[in-house]
């Protein structure tokens, strides 16, 4: 008893004590039909559902310090896995943000406290009024809005720009012109329901729980045992997602997605022992439980604020000089002759797809052969400005390029920018080039995001020490107290190097994968919003880095590359954008990098 009271706020995040009555539980809004176990198949995971795989990327609560936001990533990946089923797993990846409940919930609740604790169902309820942005318009902080003299805590308070943001090189940031939410139709709560209840609810999709974490369980980081809890802890402090439950050997489990990183459990996630006669064991798991009836459209807000038309080129001369003098500071794309890239191409894996007679007319990794490949949209400019185009047009082709290799299978990785940022492998927020990343990758492996969150800074000291590549605060009494992660997985790099024009690129792309490219980026181009981009220029100057994921052709028979950016879902075509084939392109044929993951073992 003792020890979890001990536990409640400081290590976990979840501030309730159901058997006390110290949170607002909503009364139950439906009560779920009685059907026998029996009714119901034998083994369920929602990461492997007939091979395939609908939950989001893992995450990391405690990044870039720690913050005791359970209770907001219980509900929020729940809601994004039951987004992913009822879009079956169509693109967009949609990896919804836990930042603006963190910072606009009502505080007039004084259980609910931001990063000092609160309750899933809570979390449902401001979906549900509100809606929520993704994780490209609103990045993760760790922060809340609650004033705290806790050292290190991080006030990030509710704003419009905090719901969605976007940022220039001069510090200034505002809101899009127009951006999506996503919502909720309803969210039923199971309280008291039990384990009947839970599977049936699991049949579509994953359900938000409460526990009992001890400290016993936070030492838990390896391995995919069935955690049999007897600690007859009474009292509710952290919040995770049930995704699946199944038998082995005799012993009935429930699979756990927790949010403390992918180097925690497996990949992220844990097992517990299901159904016992005991309700004090077993973490209480099965005592308080919700879930979410999701709406799979998504809902368009428009600034109403007056925006800029946009910029028109009139005079080359004039651009040109101009950009001659800002390729960094604007984009963040070096030119290669001041950063070489080292190919390494003496050997190449065996192509996913095989070349035949001739390349298909359209392909597009987002929708090959039904299935989307691509990881989320990221965006560099938030929270703060960050010219690091050069990293995540390499990072996100890898994570794409891991996605094809384990043929989509659980889970879903996306490559940490920032580690890259930290480890200067390739440049910084003031620009660099891929061929850095690649080789940094050869020669040390990246980890993922739940590593190290995207802050969009630099470091003070590019040392790429432990702590820099994968950390951890488990310290709520500090915050700022962190510590590097020993055990972790690094995806490494076999072989990289360089690929142009039209016909190569599509072999390219076709059989490996995403690559990146390098383009020159005007006015007009930022300014993009949709349909085939064509822009005449009388020469190049490559100042910005993306990604091309496919190819096309219009019913008039205009063929295109499809591209993705690094500017958030609220740029372009939900953050990806369609341009000209075979010229007036701003170069995207003539300078693009292609580097080859390897599968941990």
């Amino acid at each position: 008893m003792k020890s979890c009271l001990m536990l409640l706020v400081l290590c976990f995040g979840i501030v309730q004590v159901h058997s006390y009555g110290h949170v607002y539980i909503p009364e139950v809004t439906e009560v779920l039909a009685r059907a026998e176990l029996s009714d119901y198949p034998e083994h369920l995971f929602w990461g492997n559902m007939s091979g395939v795989d609908y939950l989001t990327a893992p995450r990391n609560q405690h990044m870039p310090i720690w913050c005791g936001a359970c209770w907001v990533f219980s509900a929020t990946s729940a809601v994004a896995d039951r987004l992913n089923i009822a879009r079956n797993r169509r693109w967009p990846n949609i990896i919804l943000a836990p930042q603006p409940v963190l910072s606009c919930y009502n505080y007039d609740t004084e259980n609910i406290q931001g990063c000092r604790g609160g309750d899933h169902m809570n979390t449902y309820m401001y979906i549900q009024e509100h809606g929520l942005t993704d994780e490209s318009c609103s990045p993760y902080q760790a922060g809340s809005y609650f004033n705290s003299s806790t050292p290190g805590e991080i006030i990030v308070p509710c704003s419009d720009q905090i719901i969605c943001k976007n940022c220039a090189p001069n510090g200034d940031c505002w809101v899009p012109v127009s951006y999506e939410k996503w919502t909720i139709h309803n969210w039923t709560n199971i309280t008291g329901q039990g384990e009947a209840g839970m599977i049936a609810a699991l049949q579509n999709g994953p359900i938000s729980c409460s526990i009992c974490a001890t400290e016993n369980f936070e030492r838990y980081y390896k391995g995919f045992e069935i955690w049999n809890d007897t600690s007859n802890c009474l009292e509710t402090n952290h919040d995770i997602s049930v995704v699946g439950y199944g038998t082995e050997n005799g012993t009935n489990y429930w699979i756990v997605r927790n949010s403390w990183g992918t180097y925690f459990g497996k990949n992220g996630f844990f097992r517990v022992v299901r159904g016992v006669q005991n309700a004090t064991w077993n973490m209480l798991i099965e005592e308080f439980c919700a879930y979410a009836t999701v709406n799979p459209h998504p809902i368009i807000v428009r600034n109403p604020a007056p925006t800029e038309e946009p910029k028109q080129v009139e005079d080359l001369r004039g651009y040109f000089e101009e950009k001659k003098h800002s390729l960094k500071r604007h984009y963040g794309r070096i030119p290669k002759t001041i950063w070489e890239m080292k190919p390494r191409t003496d050997y190449r894996r065996t192509p996913v797809n095989q070349l035949g007679a001739v390349l298909p007319a359209v392909w597009d990794w987002r929708n090959a052969s039904g299935q989307n490949f691509v990881s989320w949209t990221r965006n560099q400019h938030d929270p703060v400005y960050c010219g690091s185009c050069w990293a995540h047009g390499s990072t996100s082709s890898l994570s794409d390029r891991i996605n094809i290799l384990k043929n989509n299978s659980w889970p879903r990785i996306t490559l940490s920018p920032q580690v890259i940022l930290n480890c200067h492998a390739g440049g910084s927020c003031g620009g660099g080039n891929p061929g850095g990343v690649y080789q940094f990758g050869f020669e040390h492996g990246i980890p993922d995001d739940t590593c190290q969150q995207y802050v969009a800074k630099d470091p003070v000291s590019a040392s790429c020490s432990p702590i820099q590549q994968c950390m951890s605060c488990f310290n709520a009494s500090y915050p700022v107290n962190c510590d590097s992660v020993a055990n972790y997985t690094n995806y490494k790099v076999s072989h990289w190097g360089p690929v142009s024009g039209v016909e190569n690129m599509k072999r390219e792309i076709y059989q490996f994968g995403p690559v990146g490219c390098g383009i020159e980026v005007t006015p007009r181009f930022e300014n993009y919003t949709s349909g085939v981009y064509e822009e005449w220029l009388p020469f190049y100057s490559i100042n910005h880095e993306i990604a091309v994921v496919g190819w096309g052709v219009t019913t008039d028979g205009v063929e295109y590359w499809v591209g993705r950016n690094s500017w958030g879902s609220f740029w372009g075509e939900g953050g990806f954008f369609k341009i000209k084939m075979h010229g007036n392109n701003l170069g995207i044929e003539t300078d693009c990098d292609w580097g080859d993951p390897v599968l941990p073992k």
